[in-house]
């Protein structure tokens, strides 16, 4: 993980509505990845994406990062198979 001031971290959490603490084990597990534009630091929307995701599974399961991640995973997963599911040919009972 680069090393971003405290200041700009803050000002992106705050920016984007975000607990630190949060923020700050999102990149620690490198869930995120911020870039820097113009000297401010933003997210691409896929890792905003997954922020929110992140943040909507830690908030209703009252877990943490790495738990969301895994249940994030899975999610992932399971929708894949159920697609890959419906185009295999059914046959009569």
């Amino acid at each position: 993980m680069a090393k971003y001031s405290d200041a700009a971290i803050q000002q992106l959490c705050e920016r984007l509505q975000l607990d630190c603490g949060f923020f700050m084990q999102c990149l620690e597990v490198s869930t995120i990845e911020i870039r820097e534009t113009e000297g401010h630091l933003d997210l691409d929307n896929g890792s905003a994406l997954r922020l929110r995701r992140l943040e909507r599974l830690c908030h209703t399961f009252h877990v943490e990062v790495p738990i969301a991640e895994l249940l994030l995973s899975y999610t992932h997963r399971i929708a894949e198979l159920e697609s890959e599911l419906q185009r295999l040919p059914r046959r009569p009972l």
